[in-house]
Order: structure tokens, then C-alpha cells, then sequence
């Protein structure tokens, strides 16, 4: 008899969480618009991307998108079941160490958008100029962002010998017709194996990743030793935009040409010219000038 185990693959559930993950499932991301080309594999469709421009960072570390895969149905479970698809975003890091994949499921109750259009343009696209296993095609599929990919939702995390992993929930799956849905399948076979396997604890995040730009070297960065640290992380690196514009002159320019400061400024200036001329008055006549008499009152003349 055999003692091999068979494997299941990771599931993404809420009931299969070990742990928060805030401060080290750090997600920041902010994709070019690009074009790309699509290719058949076979068991899945590889979306393919010129670039360069490390959008995506995770817990401070800076990735490009290396590949897009998309698979029917996902490799990895959610909520104990497989999804109708499954994209998957392969990262390299720019200086060294793990790879990252950022995984989003489909549904045909998932969520339309500019996304599930896209999806929708890359099928049909592969279905008509390259239904068999090496074609390749970019006809008919527009420039897009992947910005438009990536959920502004909560994610769960969780880390092998040589990759994180970043998947969203079943509830924030990008929506797939059933068209496009029986087309993939008829395109695509189903991939085999157990390429993900459970094992490695799941953590969530329920802060959500960042949309915006990667780290930069203009940006302030402070590390924060939490009083209590739990077991998936000890540090926080909180990112302190640098106001470098500030400028002194300008401030002052403002000040000194507001017509409220003006008006004040001449009041008081007319104030102590008034005060100037009865104080020089009273000296030039010895102080007969009396304080309630009039400037301009009649001086009297003696006669001889």
C-alpha cells in the first residue's frame, strides 16, 4: 500500500485564517497603461507585459509584473471550492528574493467593470486568432491598466519556501460571463496537478492594499516598534510625505498684500498722524489748545 497523501490545494476562506496580518502584508501598487499580448499555453493564457517600472511594492520591497496567467478553473480554492478562473500576477523583485504572486479569482456572479472587460476583449481575442495551444494575439484587445485588476479590499497573505502569495475573497471576484466562461473552457484545458498546496498558514489583511506610487527616495520613513508584536510581524513603516515646497517669501507676500492687513495698517498709521498733529499743535500754541476744541477753531485776535 501507498502512504502518499493526496494534496489540496490552499484554500482562501475566512475559516482557514490563522492570524491579522497588517504591517506585514504591506501592498502598494500602481501599474502603467500597457499593451500586451496573449498567448495560448495550453492550460492556460499567458498575458504578457513589457515593463520595467516596478509598480508594485510588498513590505518594502520592489517588484516588476514579470507575467499574467489565467486559468479555468483557479488553481487555488475559495471558500472550500474551486472558482470559475483565476488570475494570477507573477512579480520579480528588483534587487533579490521571493516572488510574488497576487491572485484574484472569477465568478459569474462577480463584480463587472473595466477589468471584466478586458477579460472578456483577451478571450474573445485568443478565441479568434489563436484558439490553438502557441498562438499568440494582441488584436483587439485595448491598452489597460492593472490598477483596474486589484481590489481596494481586504486580502489574505500567506508565504512559502520561495513566494508570497496575495489572493483576494471569493466576494471580490472579477465577474466572467458564461460565454466568455464556456469559450476559455473550450481554448484551455484545466490545469493538473496541485501546484499550490495547503500547508502554510493564511493570514488576512483587512486594511486592503494602497493604490499609489512605490517607494521613492523623496519619502520619509519611520520604524515603528509596536509595544506588542504578534507573530506575523514586529515592524511598521509608515511613509511621511516631505513638504520641500515650502516657501517663506511667498507666505509673507501674502500676508502683507491681504487688503484686511492693509486696512488695519492704514488705520493705525492715520491714528498716529492724527495724534502727531494735535500733540505739534498744542506745542507750537503753549498748550491753548484745548483737548475737546476743534483743529480748525477760531483764533482770537487782541485789538490794540
Amino acid at each position: 500500500m501507498s502512504n502518499n497523501t493526496q494534496q489540496t490545494p490552499m484554500n482562501i476562506s475566512p475559516q482557514n485564517v490563522a492570524g491579522n496580518c497588517t504591517y506585514k502584508c504591506d501592498l502598494t501598487f500602481n501599474y502603467p497603461v500597457k499593451s500586451c499580448t496573449a498567448t495560448n499555453a495550453g492550460n492556460y493564457l499567458n498575458i504578457s507585459f513589457n515593463d520595467s517600472a516596478s509598480p508594485v511594492t510588498f513590505n518594502s520591497t520592489k517588484y516588476n509584473i514579470a507575467a499574467c496567467y489565467l486559468y479555468s478553473p483557479s488553481l487555488q480554492l475559495y471558500n472550500n471550492q474551486q472558482s470559475n478562473g483565476e488570475l494570477m500576477l507573477v512579480h520579480n523583485p528588483v534587487a533579490g528574493g521571493k516572488t510574488l504572486y497576487v491572485c484574484i479569482p472569477l465568478a459569474t456572479n462577480g463584480t463587472s467593470g473595466n477589468a471584466a472587460n478586458i477579460i472578456s476583449q483577451i478571450i474573445e481575442a485568443v478565441s479568434k486568432g489563436a484558439p490553438s495551444q502557441g498562438g499568440s494575439v494582441n488584436q483587439g484587445i485595448t491598452d489597460f491598466t492593472l490598477n483596474d485588476f486589484i481590489p481596494l479590499k481586504e486580502f489574505y497573505s500567506y508565504e512559502t519556501q520561495n513566494a508570497y502569495f496575495v489572493a483576494f475573497g471569493i466576494q471580490n471576484a472579477i465577474y466572467i460571463s458564461q460565454k466568455n466562461l464556456d469559450s476559455l473552457k473550450k481554448i484551455i484545458k484545466p490545469f493538473g496537478g496541485t501546484p499550490f498546496p495547503s500547508g502554510p498558514k493564511l493570514f488576512v489583511n483587512k486594511k486592503g492594499p494602497i493604490k499609489g506610487n512605490a517607494i521613492t527616495s523623496n519619502d520619509i520613513y519611520i520604524d515603528c516598534q509596536p509595544t506588542s508584536s504578534s507573530e506575523e510581524e514586529t515592524n511598521e513603516v509608515v511613509n511621511i510625505k516631505a513638504n520641500n515646497n515650502y516657501d517663506v517669501g511667498t507666505s509673507m507676500a501674502n500676508i502683507l498684500y491681504n487688503p484686511i492687513f492693509l486696512l488695519i495698517l492704514f488705520a493705525i498709521v492715520f491714528i498716529i498722524l492724527i495724534v502727531g498733529i494735535n500733540k505739534g499743535l498744542k506745542y507750537l500754541t503753549g498748550g491753548s489748545i484745548a483737548g475737546g476744541s476743534s483743529i480748525g477753531g477760531d483764533v482770537g485776535i487782541s485789538k490794540r
